[in-house]
């Protein structure tokens, strides 16, 4: 509602305002889809690599494969919902008042911090990181766990027990989007 009265013009004109916040959360949800994919991989990598120090290291890796998953999913998407949440407050400020969305994303975020400092960035992290952080673990593990069933299916389906469709550029794509479906689903 408040962006439909301070837009400027009539009609579908009006419809602009709703691009206001257009740079901030390109910008937020980019950040924080690299921080959150990037970590996931990284930390789950770094998990594994010091379970495999340990006495037995490689039973543990199987035996603690879904805790790890799941640990590795929160700490990259706690830390990428940092990056996110003062792109979500510049953003809204944009859309809610037309002097900010007239100076732009980057003076916009310069004169929240001047005027009500950097804590002001991070007001609304526990409600987003509440809906993210549950989001994004059930997401990265299913995906991982349907690509590995996906891809464990194809296997007995073979006649000689190899994997035809993971050694293809179409069957990838096709374990990839299959995968991605059901993990969309579950999450």
């Amino acid at each position: 509602k408040a962006v439909f009265q301070s837009a400027p013009g009539k009609g579908p004109i009006k419809m602009a305002g709703f691009l206001n916040g257009l740079g901030p959360t390109a910008t937020g949800y980019w950040l924080q889809g690299a921080a959150k994919f990037g970590g996931y991989e990284a930390l789950k990598h770094a998990f594994y690599r010091r379970l495999r120090e340990l006495p037995d290291g490689e039973r543990l890796c199987e035996t603690l494969r879904l805790p790890v998953m799941l640990t590795a999913a929160a700490g990259a998407e706690a830390f990428a919902t940092c990056l996110l949440c003062p792109l979500e407050v510049v953003k809204l400020r944009m859309q809610t008042d037309p002097a900010m969305a007239a100076r732009g994303m980057l003076r916009t975020l310069t004169h929240v911090v001047r005027k009500d400092g950097v804590g002001r960035l991070f007001k609304g992290l526990g409600p987003i990181a509440m809906r993210q952080l549950p989001y994004t673990m059930v997401k990265l593990v299913s995906y991982e766990l349907f690509t590995a069933l996906i891809l464990n299916a194809a296997r007995r389906m073979s006649e000689d027990g190899t994997c035809s469709v993971a050694e293809v550029g179409s069957g990838r794509m096709a374990v990839a989007l299959t995968a991605g479906l059901c993990a969309g689903a579950a999450a």
